[in-house]
């Protein structure tokens, strides 16, 4: 009789995926971030949109240095979600966060996140998030209250994308990513995950978000056209038809704009004595 094969390594426990290309200080950033030593054992995968050769040998070297649970994808398809699910289908964890390249997990958040799941048995969560400017400057902490799904699905309340985590088992469910969305896919993904199971919400700051993405350009008006387009991509449309979603999507942009001016007057109560900026600059 054969000898018996040796135990297989247990199956890490959560899985971090990041995509990256041409960064070398934001990938290092990142990389330091994830623990790879004691603690919940934690399998990386990189996707590397096509590097210059300093940052292709630096991830060939991560990866060699632990090979077993460090996986490096060099051949994702075209576009950021598109990667992103290549390096979500590259995973064998039951837990999977999403950390892009420059981002930065918290210190000790994996094992809040897997000790917080064992607990409470949620299908997907999220936690609090620290935004830095490019520079690394401090813009503030976003702290989380308990999940609304309406007040999520009228985008007053937005998912926290880096400090998420989703379980395996969902994936398989409701799919992955939209590719056709753009930046916004993650937002939409969480409307149809809201669907099937409330998210539960983690104490703390799990990441740092550093400013200079794709995210976060949008004016007030496109905001609220862009979020009415996720919706109905969603099949979650307020009122349960594309077109009642496009009267409340009116009447949000509505109050946006009524608020937005009420702080401005606010900012300044007596607007009619503000010179014009060209006739200050003559």
């Amino acid at each position: 009789m054969p000898p018996p094969d040796a135990a297989a390594p247990p199956a890490p426990r959560l899985a971090v995926v990041t995509i990256t290309k041409d960064d070398p200080v934001g990938i290092r950033r990142t990389l330091a971030s994830v623990p790879a030593g004691d603690g919940v054992d934690v399998e990386h995968v990189v996707v590397d949109g096509g590097s210059d050769p300093e940052v292709a040998d630096l991830l060939r070297a991560w990866q060699a240095a632990r090979p077993g649970r460090r996986h490096l994808v060099t051949d994702p398809p075209r576009g950021i979600y598109p990667s992103m699910n290549a390096g979500i289908r590259r995973t064998t964890a039951p837990l999977v966060m999403l950390l892009n390249g420059g981002d930065e997990l918290a210190p000790g958040a994996i094992e809040r996140v897997v000790t917080h799941h064992a607990e409470h048995g949620w299908r997907w969560a999220y936690g609090g998030l620290i935004a830095r400017d490019a520079e690394g400057r401090l813009l503030g902490n976003y702290v989380v209250g308990p999940f609304r799904r309406t007040r999520f699905r009228m985008g007053l309340d937005v998912v926290p994308h880096p400090a998420s985590c989703v379980t395996r088992a969902l994936y398989d469910e409701i799919g992955l990513y939209r590719e056709d969305l753009g930046p916004s896919s993650d937002q939409e993904f969480f409307l149809r995950a809201a669907t099937v199971a409330p998210a539960a919400t983690i104490p703390g700051l799990l990441a740092t978000f550093w400013l200079g993405g794709v995210s976060g350009t949008e004016g007030l008006v496109a905001r609220e056209v862009t979020w009415h387009r996720l919706r109905c991509a969603g099949r979650t449309p307020l009122g349960g038809s594309r077109a009642t979603d496009a009267v409340a999507t009116g009447g949000l942009i509505g109050l946006r704009v009524g608020l937005w001016a009420v702080a401005k007057v606010r900012r300044n109560p007596h607007p009619h004595l503000e010179r014009d900026p060209v006739s200050q600059a003559a």
